[in-house]
């Protein structure tokens, strides 16, 4: 079932305005859906490519960026862009499934319009070299769609469709991904010859040379984490920009220099590193024009005495390779035509300045360390400033490398110290935060090959300290800051020594908000509070400034209860140790915790309200609290009778003890049909899913992977007592329920063409153990053929069915087994032309029956179809498959007994 990305986040729910409120029991659902929807804001306001044109951004997304930082939802320089680019993504993601159901526009570069197959394969931790010998092929010509439901990792081996670069890529996808290219499996073991990780948005590409049609590589793609399920990897005749990075000095290569590909001032569509020999190959993922430059990402720069560039030979004032902005100069941009490989994309760096220095105390001399010293640059023809930047050591000391000549200004910011341009120049306002002017202060000219050298001494500020507390240890929290008369003033935040900095503030009374992640917040000098903080503002302590600066406020922050218990088996009253306990609300889980091996379990901090405990263990009935038996994956809708849990500030509720019954056991084997050779067991390659149902199965309870054996047997055991139906649904082939109730291919829940009536339903009182659950598949794409003797009715085998085109052409032949079984295939399908699903069939045999064109006449003794000595005029066209009705019945035929006088043929 497909699920778009817009809807995905639309059903989801998290506030991007409570910090202080998030619990770290739903930090990571709620940071992901914070991350969402802001994305979607973002894509919401018709931006640029990139959300990083923060000067074209409305102050009220600046604002939202800045609270989801603050709230600790993982968010680090350069996410808004990655933000940007997921929104238009999951817009593509949208457009393109709404194409694959039938209509809607889909964006040019992300049409898909040809079908695709569908895989899914979960590889354990630590089996990587048997994941890959087990790899799902994959022609790079096609698109191929995959659903990961949970983190895991496919493996792909994609194979070139004739000799030239191609590349391989996840830029459609709800989820993030990361890909590793192999030579072989051989290498798996070792370092991958290329590895991608967000090259546009959350989608990343990997590409290789083929020397001639046919070359395999393989591709590891891994599931990072995220929200949704569905990617659509795609291949395709590369576009790639190559060249060399070397010092300009002496020609010696430059390696792990970033190079990044940008199709606009702030968009980058791709960024590689350098190998040792200072080469590197960029794939972009459309053609069109790129601006081409060096610098960094994330990382610390490979080269930091040299000057970046961008193409050809362009001074770049600032580090990152996500901007070409800072470059001063003709930009030269390189165009790029469909599957082209463009070379020579050189630089020679030259090797910049250097300004260094150290920072002191000004009152004492000694030196200030995590003082934060920058660089910056205004110049008439690039703006936004441009800042480069250093941080003092212990010594006080400090050093900025491969600074392009310029006149730059210099400006020091330590939050216990009066911010600094140099020289000697305090900038800012009374409140520490403020921004300087931008003349402020006395620029210093950098030449090129200079060091220059600085000192400068920082006068402290008159802070207010505090410091917050939580079971008697010094924690990180953040202060609000109110006038006394409840107006926000200012907010700060624990410094790097455990204190909390607040001002200077000018005279005048105050109250403080204290609030930290995990634990009640606090108006200091008074009350614990949740969500209604405000309304308690009044009842804090009056805080008047000036006041002695040595004095140190303390507010102690209590935690959020926790949620403890033990499990125990119902049998033995033994501790069940690894029981999962999920704890849920109203909006869905919120948190879950493993029993250890005495049985002991205890959540992370809830947030006051109202929760549900479900618990989980293999072999035993699945509970919620107190004792309602619940086999599902949600359990707040499929069971009812479950007691409310009600967690209450200051009073964490009493353990809970859980005791589990053992559960039914149901035991078989999965066999798939197979052209002359019975039917074999189906591979252990986890696809196969196990659906259990209610009795007039049509409210499904639970389903479940499997891996059968080698032999294709089966066991599971996590039945809970009643009356189930069960299905079987495997890739590739039909669902089935039990016992041999032939359904169209896809999942059993809510599938039309399953006869839920003609099942088989299975009664459980405890623990039993049920055996012979069998299930016999057929392909999807197929029709069963049962031959039998039309006197005695019994099975015949070794009958070989034929199957002919409408229009008269051999197409396969299958052996029936010794059920008398065989099937004939689908060849191709045209939705507009049913003589692309249809066949005709014919027998022949060896066993003394006579042959038969289905339905036409009998041949005579002796001869066949097969054998050209007998007509196939007048046959009966055989419907074989239509993908959305129920499977065709299965196709009878009866061969009659040749007389023993005439069944050599010589009649």
């Amino acid at each position: 079932m497909f699920r778009s990305f817009l809807m995905i986040v639309t059903a989801l729910s998290a506030c991007l305005n409570s910090a202080h409120a998030a619990e770290e029991s739903r930090s990571r659902r709620e940071a992901y859906v914070a991350q969402m929807k802001l994305a979607q804001k973002l894509h919401a306001m018709n931006l640029p490519k990139s959300a990083k044109h923060a000067d074209r951004m409305p102050s009220e997304t600046l604002d939202r960026i800045a609270a989801v930082r603050s709230q600790q939802f993982g968010l680090y320089a350069g996410d808004a862009e990655k933000l940007a680019a997921v929104a238009m993504l999951g817009n593509a993601v949208q457009q393109a499934v709404t194409a694959k159901l039938g209509g809607g526009a889909v964006p040019k570069d992300f049409q898909i319009v040809e079908s695709y197959p569908t895989r899914w394969r979960a590889i354990p931790a630590g089996d990587d070299l048997k994941a890959c010998r087990n790899a799902t092929e994959h022609d790079l010509s096609r698109p191929l769609h995959l659903t990961l439901a949970r983190n895991g990792s496919v493996w792909l081996r994609i194979t070139a469709p004739e000799a030239g670069t191609w590349a391989f890529d996840t830029f459609i996808t709800e989820f993030d991904t990361r890909l590793s290219l192999y030579r072989d499996c051989r290498e798996v073991l070792h370092t991958p010859t290329e590895t991608s990780d967000d090259a546009l948005g959350l989608g990343s590409i990997v590409g290789f040379k083929a020397k001639t049609a046919g070359e395999t590589r393989v591709v590891r793609l891994d599931r990072i984490g995220g929200l949704g399920d569905l990617v659509i990897a795609k291949g395709g005749a590369a576009m790639t920009i190559a060249g060399r990075v070397t010092r300009h000095a002496d020609n010696s290569p430059i390696p792990n220099i970033a190079v990044g590909a940008l199709s606009s001032p702030t968009y980058l569509a791709r960024d590689v590193r350098t190998n040792n020999d200072g080469t590197f190959l960029i794939y972009v993922q459309s053609a069109g024009e790129y601006q081409i430059r060096t610098g960094m990402r994330y990382e610390e720069h490979a080269a930091p005495e040299l000057i970046d560039e961008a193409y050809p030979g362009v001074m770049c004032f600032g580090r990152s390779i996500e901007s070409y902005q800072d470059c001063d100069g003709a930009l030269v941009p390189i165009a790029i035509a469909p599957g082209e490989q463009v070379t020579q994309i050189d630089f020679a760096l030259e090797r910049g300045g250097a300004v260094i220095g150290r920072v002191l105390k000004e009152v004492t001399g000694a030196p200030l360390a995590s003082v934060d010293v920058k660089l910056i640059l205004q110049s008439a023809t690039i703006w936004p400033a441009i800042t480069r930047g250093a941080r003092t050591d212990l010594n006080g000391r400090f050093r900025i490398d491969g600074v392009p000549p310029a006149d730059w200004r210099v400006e020091f910011d330590h939050p216990q110290h009066v911010r600094e341009r140099w020289n000697n120049v305090p900038c800012g306002t009374i409140l520490s935060s403020a921004l300087c002017e931008t003349e402020a202060g006395e620029a210093i000219a950098v030449n090129e090959l200079e060091t220059v050298a600085l000192e400068a001494d920082l006068a402290a500020q008159d802070l207010l300290r505090m410091r917050a507390t939580s079971i008697g240890g010094t924690i990180n929290a953040a202060v609000a800051v109110y006038t006394a008369n409840g107006n926000y003033f200012t907010g700060a935040n624990t410094s790097y020594d455990g204190t909390i900095y607040i001002g200077p503030l000018p005279p005048g009374d105050y109250r403080f908000l204290v609030s930290s992640f995990g634990l009640y917040s606090r108006i200091y000098g008074g009350p614990a509070c949740y969500l209604d903080c405000d309304a308690h503002l009044q009842e804090g302590q009056v805080v008047s400034i000036p006041r002695p600066l040595t004095e140190l406020l303390i507010a102690d922050l209590e935690p959020f209860p926790r949620l403890s218990g033990t499990v125990t088996r119902a049998s033995t009253n033994a501790p069940l140790g690894g029981a999962a306990i999920s704890i849920y609300d109203f909006q869905g889980q919120q948190d879950w915790v493993l029993a250890s091996a005495t049985g002991a379990f205890e959540s992370e901090r809830m947030l006051p309200g109202t929760y549900f405990l479900h618990t989980h263990a293999a072999e035993y009935v699945d509970e919620l609290f107190p004792d309602i038996p619940c086999e599902s994956d949600n359990p707040l809708f499929a069971c009812f009778g479950a007691e409310p849990i009600l967690v209450r500030p200051g009073e964490p509720p009493a353990p809970f003890a859980i005791v589990l019954d053992p559960s039914g056991q149901i035991n078989g084997s999965v066999r798939t049909l197979s052209n002359g050779s019975g039917f074999p067991p189906i591979p252990g390659n986890g696809h196969t899913q196990l659906f259990r149902m209610s009795n007039g199965g049509d409210a499904i309870a639970s389903s479940h992977y499997l891996s059968p054996s080698d032999d294709g047997s089966y066991s599971y055991r996590e039945v809970p007592p009643g009356t189930h139906v069960f299905g079987m649904m495997a890739e590739g082939y039909r669902s089935q329920l039990f016992d041999h109730v032939d359904c169209a291919s896809g999942s059993v829940i809510n599938n039309p063409s399953c006869a839920y009536a003609a099942a088989t339903a299975l009664s459980w009182l405890g623990s039993e153990s049920i055996s012979a659950i069998d299930f016999d598949l057929s392909s999807s794409n197929s029709r069963l053929v049962r031959i039998r003797d039309a006197d005695t009715l019994a099975p015949l085998a070794g009958v070989a069915v034929d199957q002919w085109s409408v229009s008269g052409t051999w197409q396969a032949s299958s052996v029936t087994n010794q059920l008398g079984i065989a099937q004939i295939r689908l060849f191709s399908f045209t939705p507009d032309d049913p003589t692309t699903h249809a066949a005709l069939v014919t027998t022949d045999n060896a066993i003394g029956y006579i042959d038969q064109v289905y339905e036409a006449n009998e041949c005579a003794v002796g001869t066949s179809a097969y054998n050209r000595s007998c007509s196939i005029a007048g046959a009966t066209i055989v419907p074989i498959y239509e993908p959305t009705d129920a499977p065709f019945p299965q196709l009878e035929i009866l061969l009659r007994p040749a007389d023993p006088v005439f069944e050599s043929g010589f009649e």
